[in-house]
């Protein structure tokens, strides 16, 4: 069987760019506020809406959305795509999602009327599947956009929240985004405010000094001080107690702070990061999250996708995790192996592929070859991101391969019913240990109810892991 051959050098293991030559395009603001407004596309997207890191910024106009539509260059041409926004796009008088564009062509946007135009003069844009810092990959489409904007939001200071479901990468996104911004060479200071004591968490963040409460014996400088010059990402920022998302809003728009059982407000200077795997629109509206701080920390709201819903993305993924993983010692992954983890429902995301592959490699043989054989290891091994929703067939056996099984031991077909309930249970276990046994917590992951949960679990037999 046909093995692919993945090099721990991304250079060799994954196709970092590919080069299109589309024609010299741009855009110019026809009427509106910003009429008279043209720009040159310079890179392989062009983000339009009122914020101010939009490639195409239109302030003025209060029709469009912050983060209104994007263009983006194809191999066929430019397309433009709809963003969610509230007025939407109008294309020779109709209303568009996503629609490809020819030069000429007239948008109305807002108050604002937009057209594409051509030089026709050949020139060449990089279509990127590695970010700049290195950190992040992937070949679709979603990831690719999060790039771009990745890379606009590094030449601004404004706060931005990564939401989205645990392990899908946001941490990593933060990182990078402070990697390719100008404060570079400045501290990034990490904070899981889920894992804070709550006794403590407003003198870990502030500092404190010498006898400012018992057990204080030295003086403590907090989080917002050593961020200062640099970056301060606040992961979890919904587990922040209510009590304290008011001060936290006041450091961010005085830019001081004050130690406890100090008098005296020391300045600081940080860019703020944000994330969550919660609904922070839904907690405000149960009050849960102050409305004030949410538009604070959400000036530029960036949804990091399931890895379910980018498995085209697997094969770069594997190639980059391995890489870290087993740095020099080129991996070669069986063509069903990579099959089966594009098949995998992945509840955990990026963070359950990465564990899969580090108990992978504890049972590769001196060919270092990944094969199914290996995969079933690394599956019967017993901890908190078993991936035990992935079916391997046997390595001499070309079958497909199934998600979930389709027959039982004797041969017979599983029914519909069946395999859905298969599915749900394995999504139900998989996450209940993952979230360490908390039924409050298995409720948030997969937004189910008090009473329909408690159904399933007693359905299943499902018992809570120690």
């Amino acid at each position: 069987m046909q093995e692919t051959l993945l090099k721990t050098s991304l250079a060799n293991a994954m196709r970092q760019t590919s080069m299109v030559a589309p024609e010299d395009y741009f855009v110019v603001v026809q009427q509106g506020p910003h009429k008279g407004v043209t720009v040159h596309f310079s890179d392989e997207r062009m983000h339009v809406g009122r914020a101010e890191w939009c490639d195409i910024s239109l302030p003025e106009d209060p029709r469009i959305s912050r983060h209104h539509c994007e263009f983006q260059v194809t191999s066929q041409g430019i397309t433009v795509r709809d963003l969610g926004s509230s007025n939407g796009i109008q294309l020779s008088g109709h209303r568009v999602f996503h629609a490809r564009l020819e030069p000429g062509d007239v948008l109305q946007i807002g108050d604002s009327v937009l057209t594409l135009q051509s030089r026709k003069k050949p020139t060449s844009l990089k279509l990127h599947s590695v970010d700049p810092s290195g950190r992040l990959v992937g070949e679709s489409d979603s990831m690719r956009s999060i790039f771009s904007i990745l890379s606009r939001l590094s030449k601004h200071e404004l706060p931005a929240l990564f939401s989205g479901e645990t392990g899908t990468g946001k941490s990593s996104m933060a990182r990078a985004l402070h990697e390719q911004s100008l404060r570079a060479q400045g501290p990034f200071v990490h904070v899981n405010c889920g894992a804070l004591s709550p006794s403590l968490v407003e003198a870990e963040l502030f500092g404190y000094e010498k006898g400012a409460f018992t057990g204080a014996s030295k003086q403590h400088r907090g989080y917002f001080e050593q961020a200062s010059g640099g970056t301060l990402f606040l992961d979890e920022i919904g587990e922040l107690p209510l009590a304290l998302q008011p001060k936290l809003l006041d450091v961010l728009e005085r830019k001081r702070v004050r130690r406890l059982g100090s008098d005296t407000e020391i300045p600081v200077d940080f860019r703020l990061l944000t994330a969550t795997h919660k609904n922070l629109m839904q907690a405000v509206k149960e009050r849960k999250f102050r409305e004030d701080l949410f538009y604070r920390l959400a000036v530029v709201d960036v949804h990091v996708p399931a890895l379910r819903d980018r498995r085209d993305d697997i094969p770069s993924l594997v190639a980059h995790l391995l890489q870290g993983l087993s740095p020099g010692q080129p991996i070669h992954v069986a063509p069903d192996v990579l099959k089966a983890l594009q098949s995998g429902l992945w509840p955990g995301n990026v963070r359950q592929l990465h564990n899969l592959l580090q108990r992978c490699l504890m049972f590769l043989e001196d060919d270092h070859r990944l094969d199914s054989t290996v995969l079933q290891k690394a599956q019967a091994l017993k901890d908190t991101s078993k991936v035990s929703v992935l079916r391997v067939s046997d390595a001499n056996d070309d079958s497909a391969i199934v998600v979930p099984p389709a027959r039982d031991e004797e041969g017979n077909h599983y029914s519909l019913q069946e395999r859905m309930e298969w599915v749900e249970r394995e999504i139900l276990q998989q996450t209940l240990d993952e979230v360490g046994g908390n039924p409050r917590l298995l409720m948030e992951e997969l937004r189910i109810s008090k009473s329909w949960m408690y159904k399933r679990l007693k359905q299943y037999d499902i018992q809570r892991s120690e």
